[in-house]
């Protein structure tokens, strides 16, 4: 999960919160202040949470902080959040309306990292009237240590039907199917332009900078004259000490 900060996020309670609930209304942001950027419909949110801190007043004498694990339901002036309470060994508390709900860079987000997204991107192709033939490869070293995510996806020209291996091997090592990362399990394209999924044997699989990646064609009909796979990830953001 990527923790997703919003600059200068400052809200307020439009409704009074028990020490028991696990929905959360707000009143909207008032210039110059910003709301935060949530959207349920976006299956990218699936992969972000954000963290709010609740104070009772400007000089607070309650402070706790939540995640928000959703959006409920929005209107003209308020958001209602799904949120978890008491994070970060602070307390679920109440609040009345009208506290402060604002973001806030909190310890764990600083003292773990974060992730920001990023990706591996690999063409093959003979760029011309020729299909591309099988076994043909390209390979590259990896420049930063990424996490894949397991998601894929493809562009092709003219459609048709492949199945493509990803291999990851030592610098100055020849890839050999040995150095499959797929498990058996080819990513496969059939008569579409646009394709995408997600492979579960290469989700959280580590890739380290130095290592060599390379993407093999194993199959073709013999029509696709040249791919584009996007190899969705995270790279860790690490904030170093100051001794």
């Amino acid at each position: 999960m990527k923790l997703l900060f919003i600059n200068n996020v400052r809200l307020s309670l439009a409704q009074p919160l028990s020490d028991t609930d696990t929905n959360m209304v707000v009143s909207k942001a008032e210039e110059p202040y910003n709301d935060p950027i949530i959207d349920s419909n976006n299956p990218d949110f699936s992969e972000t949470f954000i963290r709010l801190t609740i104070v009772d007043d400007l000089e607070p004498e309650k402070i706790e902080i939540v995640t928000v694990t959703d959006l409920i339901e929005e209107t003209a002036t308020t958001y209602q959040f799904a949120i978890t309470r008491g994070e970060e060994d602070t307390q679920a508390q109440s609040f009345d309306s009208d506290a402060i709900v604002y973001m806030a860079h909190t310890a764990e987000a600083i003292n773990r990292g974060h992730f920001k997204d990023s990706s591996v991107t690999a063409t093959i192709g003979t760029f011309g009237d020729q299909a591309i033939p099988v076994e043909t490869g390209v390979f590259g070293v990896v420049s930063e240590s990424i996490t894949l995510t397991g998601a894929w996806k493809t562009i092709s020209r003219p459609q048709g039907v492949l199945t493509l291996d990803i291999r990851v091997s030592d610098f100055g090592a020849s890839p050999t199917p040995a150095d499959s990362i797929l498990n058996g399990n080819p990513i496969s394209i059939t008569n579409t332009e646009y394709s995408s999924g997600v492979s579960a044997d290469i989700e959280n699989f580590f890739l380290e900078k130095g290592k060599v990646i390379s993407v093999v064609i194993l199959s073709t009909d013999s029509n696709v004259e040249w791919i584009s796979l996007t190899l969705d990830g995270r790279v860790l953001i690490t904030t170093d000490s100051i001794n």
